[in-house]
């Protein structure tokens, strides 16, 4: 039986894996929040969505590889999606909306990753396609949680320069349009901090963001915040879902950091 100081040794191993990091945080956000969004029946649609998303990526795995496997990105994309969506959205989108994460995973990709993040891709696709806005956002009730263990998710997977050049760069942003149309300037922080689920649990997703050095980092950080701040100023037609639409524009920043890694 292994003594206290190898038991402590193996959990500091494991959570040194962002892959274990992740979901582990994601579920504590989903336990804390829960009860302020809809009681038991929000852990039943959380059910419904991490199920779909791992039965659809190990149906696709053994398709595309010929490999039974049960994925732990599957559930992160799940759980991420799970937070987002309203709980009360209908069945089908709780089964739709990840199940076409995983599809997107396994069919979009380049340098052996997905191009796109899965969870924010689908969620766009479903909700342009049908006009459902099917957001909630419940992953940040909390913010000092979701900010707490953000920043533990950030920092374990070495994403910390992309989380801190998306927040600095909104709060400037939003502070810049202030002072220009000489209204109060206190919201630009708090309009940063409130996107704290966004910002240290989807921006920061291992596959989808930079894994070179802060540069790179730097530079999604602030594509991202850059699309999300004029498409919530412009809106409209062209900018139906500012949040997602400024998450895949960094993503395409993560593709060019990988196809400079090979020039």
């Amino acid at each position: 039986m292994p003594d206290g100081g190898a038991a402590i040794g193996w959990i500091a191993r494991k959570l040194r894996d962002p892959y274990n990091v992740m979901p582990l945080c994601l579920l504590i956000l989903v336990l804390a929040d829960f009860q302020q969004n809809g009681g038991l029946p929000s852990l039943g649609s959380v059910a419904i969505i991490t199920a779909s998303s791992v039965a659809a990526d190990s149906i696709l795995a053994y398709v595309r590889l010929k490999r039974k496997l049960v994925s732990v990105t599957a559930l992160i994309s799940g759980l991420i999606v799970s937070l987002v969506m309203s709980p009360q959205s209908p069945l089908p989108f709780l089964v739709l909306v990840p199940a076409l994460a995983q599809l997107s995973k396994h069919l979009i990709r380049a340098d052996n990753s997905p191009v796109f993040n899965p969870a924010t891709l689908s969620m766009f696709l479903v909700f342009v396609a049908t006009g459902y806005r099917g957001e909630a956002w419940w992953g940040n009730t909390n913010v000092a949680l979701a900010l707490l263990l953000g920043l533990f998710v950030s920092y374990s997977i070495r994403r910390l320069y992309a989380s801190f050049a998306f927040v600095a760069s909104l709060a400037a942003l939003a502070l810049l349009a202030s002072l220009i149309s000489a209204q109060p300037a206190a919201g630009a922080l708090a309009l940063a901090l409130s996107q704290a689920f966004f910002a240290f649990f989807m921006v920061v997703e291992p596959r989808t963001s930079p894994q070179a050095g802060y540069p790179w980092q730097l530079a999604y950080g602030f594509t991202v915040a850059l699309v999300l701040f004029a498409g919530n100023a412009l809106g409209g037609a062209l900018f139906p879902f500012p949040v997602f639409e400024a998450l895949l524009a960094g993503n395409l920043v993560t593709l060019l950091s990988r196809l400079s890694k090979k020039s």
